[in-house]
This record gives C-alpha cells, structure tokens and sequence, in this order.
C-alpha cells in the first residue's frame, strides 16, 4: 500500500498564511476599535451639549412668545374697543 499525503507544504504554508491573517486582522479591529469607542464619546457629548441648547433657547423663545402675546392683548384690549 502507498501512503497518501494530505495537503503537503502547500496547504500547511496556506493554512499558516491564513492564521496570520486572521492575527493581524484581530489586531487591527482592536485598534481600529478604541477610536471608534472614543468618537462615540465624544458624539455623545456632543449631543448633550446640543439637547442642554435646545432646551435653553426653547426657554427664551418661550419668553418671547408669551411677551409678543402680552403685547398683542395689550393693543387689542386698548384700541380694539372701538374699531368697528
């Protein structure tokens, strides 16, 4: 009987190259990954800071709103009695 060979060199050499890659593929994404961990912080604090804005400049238009409604039934109230 004659003995089979399995593979050979060629497909230890590829099934070497191929854990290789998937090494350094695996260092990459951890790397590539604290970035991506540290953008999405600082997203988020960007956000924060966005929502902390809106509600502040909600507040004043709130403000000015209910001032130009005051103003509004002011006039009305004084010039409004007898315009028709």
């Amino acid at each position: 009987m004659i003995k089979e060979e399995r593979g050979g060199f060629t497909a230890t050499l590829a099934l070497m190259l191929a854990i290789i890659a998937i090494i350094i593929s695996l260092l990459a994404y951890q790397r590539a990954g604290g970035k991506t961990e540290q953008q999405i912080t600082a997203l988020k604090a960007k956000i924060a800071e966005l929502k902390k804005g809106e509600k502040e400049l909600r507040e004043k238009l709130a403000t000015i709103l209910e001032k130009i409604a005051g103003s509004i039934k002011e006039e009305e109230s004084a010039g409004g009695k007898g315009g028709k």
